[in-house]
């Protein structure tokens, strides 16, 4: 092989090395950022239960309204679920969107305890559940309560999907733009 080969197969090589790191950092990086978009999401419906919740009229009981802010609560299969549990891990409230299914929420967490977690359910479908302990004081009693949102991760996914897809497609592309430009450069040099 002449010594022009051996250079154009060595960009080439150190090209493709590049340009899947680099494919694998930005998707790695794109990855977490969703990730992390989907927790703070579900944390802020854990807080909307939080404020929504109320102890009944005789004190004994946390109740939630049945018609919640968040529409997807209210929606069969909408893919957004929520729960609330007591101190024993009995189920005290269930969204209407739970119905006919069995998301993998926490059975019981100390108060002040926080847990995010990818969980799959019976069924195998994937989820992310932002879970809390709370102490709650009814009548005049602190007790403790377990708040747990669950998404499907269908949304998660399909956004990860697309991206993937579009990286591929600009990294591609910008390698073959980068060949096409190595090889125009060094065919003046070949003649």
């Amino acid at each position: 092989m002449s010594l022009h080969g051996r250079v154009a197969l060595s960009a080439g090589l150190v090209l493709a090395v590049f340009v899947a790191l680099t494919g694998f950092a930005l998707d790695r990086a794109f990855h977490d950022s969703v990730r992390a978009a989907h927790q703070e999401r579900l944390l802020g419906h854990i807080y909307l239960l939080l404020t929504a919740a109320d102890p009944d009229e005789e004190g004994q009981r946390l109740l939630v309204p049945e018609a919640l802010p968040e529409a997807r609560f209210n929606l069969a299969g909408s893919g957004l679920y929520g729960e609330i549990r007591d101190e024993q891990g009995k189920v005290v409230w269930r969204s209407a969107s739970t119905v006919g299914l069995s998301p993998p929420f926490s059975n019981r967490l100390r108060p002040g305890e926080k847990r995010f977690e990818r969980q799959l359910d019976a069924a195998g479908t994937p989820y992310f559940i932002q879970s809390h302990g709370v102490s709650w004081v009814v009548d005049g009693t602190p007790r403790a309560y377990t708040f747990s949102v669950a998404e499907n991760l269908e949304e998660f996914t399909r956004e990860i999907n697309h991206f993937r897809t579009s990286l591929a497609a600009w990294l591609g592309g910008m390698a073959l733009l980068l060949v096409a430009s190595a090889g125009a450069l060094a065919a003046p040099a070949l003649a």
